[in-house]
């Protein structure tokens, strides 16, 4: 059996078989030839068996890259759609999303986003409210709703807003 290996940090991990691993180091070169300390003479044909789950493991490969960056709010711009607490909307600086009036939150203002911090008051029925900042991706809670925040850029951001 032989396992052809190549890499450009000149190593490399691969499983062979069930449950065995082998680590590879190669300097120099693009492929390096390794083969099993004691190859069984007559267990060679089991090996074309694994054969149709390396065919299998290319296709979830690249399906299962790193999540891709969120660039789009599911409700794009129109705050409105927050108004049952179940939203995802881009916001900038100086956006207010209102909340139907059946909830405790009344409003949610975004007064600045400058290098990817959110700036924000609340505003609740009983006329007050509270304010802060959020710094990169974090979350405010408040009595009825859980707001997650993802920064685009800059001076956008994306709110995720569920009730609690």
């Amino acid at each position: 059996m032989h396992l052809t290996v190549s890499s450009r940090y000149g190593a490399a991990l691969a499983g062979v078989g069930a449950g065995v691993v082998l680590l590879v180091a190669g300097c120099g070169g693009t492929g390096t030839q390794a083969s099993s300390p004691t190859p069984p003479p007559t267990t060679t044909s089991p090996t074309p068996t694994p054969s149709p789950s390396p065919s299998a493991s290319p296709s979830p490969s690249p399906s299962s890259s790193p999540a891709p960056k969120v660039t789009k709010a599911a409700d794009g711009r129109k705050l409105s759609a927050c108004r049952d607490l179940r939203c995802e909307v881009e916001v900038k600086g100086g956006d207010t999303i209102r909340f139907a009036a059946k909830y405790d939150l009344q409003a949610f203002h975004v007064q600045q986003i400058a290098k990817q911090t959110l700036y924000f008051a609340t505003a609740d029925s009983e006329g007050s409210g509270i304010s802060g900042y959020v710094g990169g991706s974090g979350s405010v809670s408040t009595a009825d709703a859980h707001i997650e925040i993802t920064p685009l850029g800059s001076k956008r951001m994306i709110l995720k807003i569920r009730p609690r």
